[in-house]
């Protein structure tokens, strides 16, 4: 299994090589019919050894307004036709299929899975003839390991059409111990393995979002939070110097389940959006430091890369 890094900077090619990353990720937003200028983070890919895989994201109002004549079918040939262009203008061997697709506030609404899965199928038969050398990864999806959209939506709705399945596992560690963690996290993987398996192609696993919530404060938290602190959704947040135990137990977790590579969250955010958790599952603070475990997430990726040869 490699590492990547989601939400990819140009100024994160250092802490990519530390890390002993492989891969990058970031939102390209389509959803204007422009495409974005992503000279710079393809560039900073090449120096840094990293394997680009954007985020070709679209939005619920984007589709009903190039669609408003030609309705579902002109949606989903304009979202092709950016992809294409995408494609063809940018060095880009793989993408990921609007991600996020099933968050409201993220995709202008929320994109069941029979719509999902209709785009995806099209997007796919299409992209694949014009440029089969490009590999196409499922939009992530699925919280704390949620097998939901794998189950009633990819497998269901469009099970030839992709090529990797991807997942956004951020955890919000409850139960609040990493061995159950754990095991809650297995079962459910296993479950959409068999699912892949039976109603699908068997495509291999990645992640192109993953990271847990920490908090850097010195003190613990207070008696009636129990361990950890409590950041939004009730999500538990350990303190930076206790996290990495946690990154490590699943991370090996989905290395020993396949995963062809993770990328873990760059930055702590706050966007205006409804506060969720994964706006403290960063490698780094807002204010660009990196977080205490981070040295030691960086000795973990070294033996994982020496692991692999």
């Amino acid at each position: 299994m490699d590492l990547g890094i989601c939400k990819y900077k140009p100024d994160a090619g250092p802490l990519s090589r530390r890390l002993c990353a492989s891969w990058a990720h970031w939102f390209a937003d389509l959803s204007s019919g422009d495409l974005p200028d992503d000279t710079a983070l393809f560039a900073s890919c090449a120096e840094h050894g990293l394997r680009p895989v954007p985020n070709l994201r679209t939005s619920i109002a984007a589709l009903r307004r190039f669609g408003a004549e030609g309705g579902m079918d002109g949606a989903i040939q304009w979202y092709s036709d950016c992809i294409l262009r995408y494609c063809d203008t940018y060095p880009v061997r793989d993408i990921e299929v609007w991600g996020d697709a099933d968050i409201a506030f993220i995709a202008g609404g929320k994109a069941n899975p029979l719509d999902y899965g209709r785009v995806l199928t099209a997007v796919y038969w299409r992209v694949k003839s014009a440029r089969p050398d490009v590999t196409i990864w499922t939009g992530g999806f699925g919280a704390d390991f949620a097998v939901n959209f794998v189950d009633d939506g990819v497998a269901r709705h469009a099970p030839e059409a992709f090529d990797v399945c991807n997942l956004h596992p951020f955890a919000s560690l409850n139960p609040p111990d990493p061995g159950p963690y754990r095991a809650t996290a297995a079962i459910r993987i296993d479950r959409m393995r068999r699912t892949l398996d039976k109603k699908a192609k068997g495509q291999p696993f990645a992640s192109t979002g993953f990271g847990l919530p920490t908090v850097p404060f010195d003190g613990p938290p207070p008696q009636a939070f129990g361990r950890y602190w409590r950041v939004a959704q009730g999500a538990c947040a350990p303190l930076e110097h206790e996290a990495l135990a946690w990154y490590v137990t699943l991370l090996e977790l989905m290395r020993d389940c396949g995963f062809l590579t993770v990328c873990l969250l760059l930055d702590d955010f706050s966007d205006g959006q409804v506060p969720r958790f994964q706006q403290w599952c960063g490698l780094r603070r807002k204010d660009g430091t990196e977080k205490a475990f981070v040295e030691g997430l960086c000795d973990w990726g070294h033996t994982n890369a020496e692991r692999k040869t």
